[in-house]
């Protein structure tokens, strides 16, 4: 049998002094306390101590009071309770699930909704490569089609303007053509 050290038997509250101190400091302690005092002695917010309240774990004396000595009691014996912080992890794991699953069902929704609104890749470039040929085959069609409008004319505004017409015609079909194509893949 280990003998008990001094340290050991305050430590177990079998020490005289100390069972007399314990008795010394219970007595000046208030009866009723403010809900901040609660929640300062068990580190959490007077958010957690309200929903202590909600839980029945706790009672209110009044408004925002409680009686210390009960609060004090009934929050350790439930927290030390292990049948009740099992329960409350499995609560905790079971409204994570459905939280999650419920998050999924969701992004599920709208990845359906995301995919509808998008295009097929090989539409797209089977597109781009149409599209680039058209201009390609139109700008260098250029010079063959209007060689013989452009030979007479001496002014370099002139040419340019022509040229700009051109390009701007150019630019209006494949403008015309993008609408025509993705109005009809949608």
């Amino acid at each position: 049998m280990v003998k008990k050290t001094k340290i050991d038997k305050i430590i177990a509250g079998e020490e005289p002094s100390t069972k007399r101190y314990i008795s010394k400091v219970a007595s000046s302690l208030p009866e009723n306390v403010k809900a901040i005092v609660i929640a300062d002695l068990f580190n959490v917010t007077e958010a957690t101590i309200n929903n202590y309240v909600k839980q029945n774990l706790i009672k209110r004396v009044s408004k925002n009071s409680f009686n210390l000595k009960d609060t004090v009691n009934n929050l350790v014996s439930h927290f030390t309770n292990p049948i009740v912080h099992d329960s409350l992890d499995s609560e905790l794991i079971e409204a994570r699930i459905k939280l999650t699953n419920e998050q999924h069902k969701k992004l599920v929704l709208e990845n359906r909704e995301n995919e509808k609104e998008l295009i097929e890749l090989t539409v797209v470039s089977s597109f781009l490569s149409r599209t680039f040929s058209i201009l390609k085959n139109q700008i260098l069609s250029i010079g063959s089609s209007n060689a013989n409008e452009l030979a007479d004319i001496d002014n370099p505004a002139e040419i340019k303007i022509i040229l700009d017409k051109k390009a701007r015609s150019f630019l209006n079909q494949l403008s015309d053509t993008i609408d025509h194509e993705f109005k009809n893949e949608k």
